[in-house]
Formats: structure tokens, C-alpha cells, sequence
């Protein structure tokens, strides 16, 4: 043992004693000790031990690479790198709402400013930002839900046949004779194992019992039966109706003629006795226990949190043009502007004002209608000149679109003369261009033409084709999108 990183730490004893211990050359430890990063403590947790991880993610956020990160560069770190960090955090502690909603806060911060210091503009609520994309969200998860389901993952770990050293700990030191099930938690002093037990209420949706030989079921809390859980048939009554004691397993409430039952006083004891009746005796088999784990109709041995996340998390409705927005092969910055203004949340003028802001509510382009998101991108003198051009690019006679709808329902419109993958891929490059454009006369009054915007696109669709032409569907598109040249 090497002293010099060995710290020592005492309980219940005297001055003395402790003095004793030290001078054997160790170095006196005090509560909170960091294992692995993680703070080790009793109590809950406060805003400066889980510090290190709000200061973690501040260095990540405000590195000059993240900073240099479009929206759809700034959403994949969230996903990816930012995610994986909080894990080791949210599989371990069921962590304070404070710390969460600050998590929260810098993510939405950096997603909407790519600056963690300053408030966030967020164009879509959090909330619809942590939808699946084909609910109209960007796929991130909510925090509050996802740290609910890892940490179930410790309940499972108290029930699976393949226990831990953790699990092992607890139930010699925690549980002993009782019943994980029925431990009062407001007598507990371990604020961790607290926020463990009151996951009880979630986990009881989950955790089933495949009855064996009845010899790690308890009949009451155990969802062992055809009718659920027991106790929360009966209640605190049900112990005395059926003369089962509280803390009994499955096994010792039968032998080998039959269960070891009360008659029934009521028809719900009489219901019992029925469904006993036609389950097998446990006693008579060799098997043991076994645990599942069950998300809905799916059965699993083991614990699964993206199965478990998914059946608590908020679900919203499906939206038909997910399809349009995410199709294979799109340019990730194109199609997050394009998931903005399917949601018709980009700032536009006419939504500016409509925040009780005074200003002028005309088109920076043309500068004679209202500047709506319609109107930019499909009326607008300049946009319809854009799109003339492009449509006959494409093959098609020269149309125009008025209403965001029919832009949409062309989209969803499977035709001979120009592959969908391609119609997509301009139509997000057009819309990109055209905010572009606006953004620029707006902010740097910098103007362009529509026969410029529409080499740019000409050029951006070539160099989109010849980079994915290794993709099924971009082979052909070169041939398609030059026919018409």
C-alpha cells in the first residue's frame, strides 16, 4: 500500500485513536472524497460538488473549435460529445433539478449562440428540441427522463441474477430481512439511497418476476402474478386477510399439497384463491427465480435504457414532413434551416412584431410586402425569379409556389421527370440561399442577384452529387440534374 496516496478515514473513534492510526503514516481524509471524478457522500448533492461537471462542459462549450460550429455542427456535439460526458454522472446519481436545468441551460445556450454566456435565443422550445425527429424534434433527449432511466438500471442490479459489488453491499447493509419494496424511505439517512428507493413507484412498471421454485419472490411486492402486484391490490389489509406475513416469499406459502392460505373473506381474496388454483405450485419446480425486465410488450433479460427512456419519455405527434427534412444524404446545416422554417420559427419581420417589437414589417428583398415566411421564400419578386430558373433546371415548366403547403405537397409528389432526392436536395439550397441573402441585405447590406443564387446552387448541387455519388440514390442525379443544363 503506498502511503503517500492512501488516504485514511475514521468513524466512532476517540482523538486518541485516530492519532494512533496517523502516525502509521497515513494522511487524514474528510468527507465529500472524489472515486473516479464522482463525489462520494451521505448527503444531497450541492452546487459545488457537481461543480466539476458544469465546469467541464463550460471548457467544451467555450473552445474556439465549438465556437466555430454551425447549428447542425453545434447539434451533433451535443448528441455526441456532450451526452456521453453527463452519462457517467446521470448513471450513478439520480442529480438535483437545479443541476439538470443548468445542464439544460448551457446546452440551449450553445445550441441557439454557440455562447454559453450569453441568454439564449432559443427559435424552438427545449422541450420540441428533445423530440425524435419524426415527431418534429432533433433527436436530443431530455435530461430529466434520461437520468430516471439509467439510474433505474440500480434497482435492476438489486433483482438480476448477475449482482454487483454494489448490489451485493446493499442488500447485506441496506435491505437485510426487509423488502426492497416495503423500506420506509423517509427513515433512510443516505440521500443516495433515497432517490434510489423512490424510483420504486417507475420501476414497478418494469420490473416483472418469473416465477421458479418461489424462493426470491416476495409475495406481496413481487409482480410474480397474473394479478400484478398484491399489496397493491389489498393494501396494509393484505397481510391479514390472506394470513400471509408481510416479509413471505412465494415459497413459504405453499408445500407440496397446496398453498397455505386463509379462506377468503371478501371477493377479492376469493379471486386470489382462484388464480392460485390454476398456477403451478412453486414448490414442485427446480427452477429459481428469474427477473425481466419488460417495456411494454417487449420481454428483456437484461436492463435496456434507450427501451426504457423511450417508454417514459414525452411523446409528441408524428409529423409528415420529417421524410422531407431528414432524407438521406442532406447537407446537415441545409436541413436544420429547413426544420426552422417547416416550424415556421425563423425571425422573420412579421414574427418579430408580432413579439410587440416596432418595427418595419417589410421584405428586406423587395421591400414592398410584409416579410412572412410564405412571402420570402415563395412570393417575393426575387425568390420567384430563383425558383423559375431552378424549376426548368430541373425539367419542369417554369411554376411557382404561394402557399408553404404546396411547396410541401410537391415535395410528397413522386414524378417521372426528376428524382425525389433531387428535388430535395434544391429545395433546402434554395431556402438556405435565400435566408442568406437576406441575413446579408439586412446585416452587411450586401445584395446579390437571383441568377447568382442560382449558380451558386447549380454548383452546390454538383459538388453534393460527387461527393455521395457512392450512395444509391446520388448515382444517376448527375445525368438528371445536367439533362436540362
Amino acid at each position: 500500500m503506498n502511503r503517500s496516496k492512501t488516504d485514511l478515514f475514521v468513524a466512532g473513534l476517540s482523538q486518541s485513536e485516530t492519532a494512533d492510526l496517523v502516525n502509521l503514516g497515513f494522511s487524514l481524509g474528510s468527507l465529500p472524497v472524489r472515486y473516479l471524478g464522482l463525489p462520494l457522500m451521505h448527503r444531497k448533492l450541492r452546487i459545488c460538488d457537481y461543480r466539476p461537471l458544469i465546469d467541464q462542459l463550460k471548457t467544451r462549450f467555450s473552445s474556439w473549435t465549438s465556437r466555430a460550429l454551425s447549428f447542425a455542427g453545434r447539434k451533433q456535439l451535443l448528441s455526441s460529445v456532450i451526452y456521453s460526458k453527463v452519462n457517467f454522472w446521470f448513471s450513478t446519481f439520480v442529480l438535483p433539478k437545479g443541476c439538470i436545468k443548468m445542464i439544460e441551460s448551457l446546452c440551449a445556450r450553445f445550441l441557439w449562440n454557440g455562447n454559453v454566456t450569453s441568454r439564449a435565443a432559443a427559435k424552438v422550445s427545449w422541450s420540441s428540441v428533445c423530440l425524435p425527429k419524426q415527431e418534429g424534434g432533433l433527436g436530443l433527449r431530455d435530461l430529466s427522463v434520461w437520468n430516471t432511466s439509467l439510474c433505474l438500471k440500480l434497482v435492476w442490479l438489486l433483482h438480476s441474477e448477475n449482482e454487483s459489488l454494489w448490489a451485493m453491499w446493499t442488500k447485506t447493509h441496506r435491505i437485510g430481512d426487509k423488502n426492497f419494496w416495503s423500506i420506509d424511505e423517509s427513515k433512510q439517512t443516505s440521500w443516495i439511497w433515497k432517490s434510489i428507493l423512490k424510483l420504486r413507484p417507475i420501476a414497478e412498471n418494469f420490473l416483472k418476476c418469473d416465477i421458479g421454485a418461489g424462493d426470491k419472490a416476495s409475495f406481496w411486492f413481487d409482480d410474480w402474478s397474473p394479478m400484478g402486484r398484491l399489496f397493491k391490490l389489498f393494501g396494509q389489509s393484505g397481510p391479514r386477510q390472506l394470513g400471509v406475513n408481510i416479509n413471505a416469499l412465494v415459497s413459504s406459502c405453499c408445500s407440496s399439497t397446496g398453498w397455505n392460505l386463509r379462506p377468503a373473506r371478501s371477493p377479492l381474496a376469493e379471486q386470489v384463491h382462484i388464480m392460485l388454483c390454476s398456477t403451478a405450485l412453486p414448490s414442485s419446480s427446480s427452477v429459481p427465480d428469474k427477473f425481466l425486465w419488460q417495456v411494454g410488450d417487449i420481454v428483456l433479460q437484461n436492463y435496456s435504457a434507450p427501451l426504457t427512456w423511450e417508454e417514459l419519455r414525452h411523446h409528441g405527434q408524428k409529423q409528415s414532413w420529417t421524410r422531407i427534412v431528414w432524407f438521406q444524404g442532406h447537407i446537415p446545416s441545409h436541413a436544420f434551416l429547413m426544420w426552422i422554417a417547416y416550424l415556421d420559427r425563423l425571425p422573420t419581420r412579421t414574427r418579430i412584431a408580432s413579439w410587440g417589437l416596432q418595427i418595419d414589417k417589410s421584405c428586406c428583398i423587395c421591400n414592398h410586402y410584409e416579410e412572412s415566411r410564405d412571402h420570402l421564400f415563395l412570393r417575393c419578386n426575387f425568390s420567384e425569379q430563383l425558383w423559375k430558373l431552378l424549376t426548368k433546371r430541373m425539367g419542369y415548366r417554369p411554376f411557382l409556389f404561394h402557399t408553404w403547403t404546396a411547396l410541401h405537397s410537391w415535395l410528397e409528389t413522386f414524378d417521372s421527370t426528376c428524382p425525389s432526392t433531387l428535388r430535395l436536395l434544391v429545395v433546402h439550397a434554395v431556402i438556405y440561399k435565400i435566408w442568406a441573402e437576406r441575413n446579408g441585405r439586412l446585416h452587411r447590406s450586401v445584395s446579390s442577384t437571383p441568377l447568382n443564387l442560382f449558380r451558386d446552387i447549380d454548383r452546390l448541387v454538383r459538388n453534393v452529387i460527387l461527393a455521395r455519388k457512392k450512395h444509391k440514390k446520388f448515382q444517376n442525379l448527375m445525368q438528371c440534374w445536367l439533362k436540362y443544363a
